[in-house]
């Protein structure tokens, strides 16, 4: 039985912009989504990365794919049955209340840029 709390530990990461390299200050949740991995062989992982509306859609999804591969790296390396943890990268994601991209703060700009994460039973 996966406790309520041991499935909030595993929350979204970001990134800096035009970054696709996993930030020092993420590594903890990224080693709790392993931690919790290895407890529950029988859970699968799919994430699901973006990145903020500035560039072209075509650089944007490959800049989410860049960041979905560099964590999905990260875990598959240290978890039992790698074969369990996919991704992929969705490019932008769409804004709060469709706000033009040109209006949206840095801070709403570093909500977009983050990798998700979805457990499957």
């Amino acid at each position: 039985q996966v406790s309520e709390i041991e499935l909030k530990q595993i929350e979204s990461i970001f990134f800096n912009f035009d970054k696709s390299d996993i930030l020092l200050k993420y590594k903890e949740r990224l080693d709790n989504a392993v931690e919790f991995l290895n407890k529950y062989p029988q859970v699968s992982l799919e994430l699901s990365s973006y990145t903020d509306c500035r560039g072209s859609d075509s650089y944007n999804l490959g800049l989410s794919n860049r960041r979905n591969k560099s964590v999905v790296d990260y875990i598959k390396n240290k978890i039992k049955n790698p074969e369990r943890v996919s991704g992929k990268g969705y490019g932008e994601k769409s804004n709060l209340d469709n706000i033009p991209c040109s209006k949206l703060s840095e801070k709403e700009h570093q909500k977009n840029r983050r990798t998700d994460f979805k457990l499957k039973f």
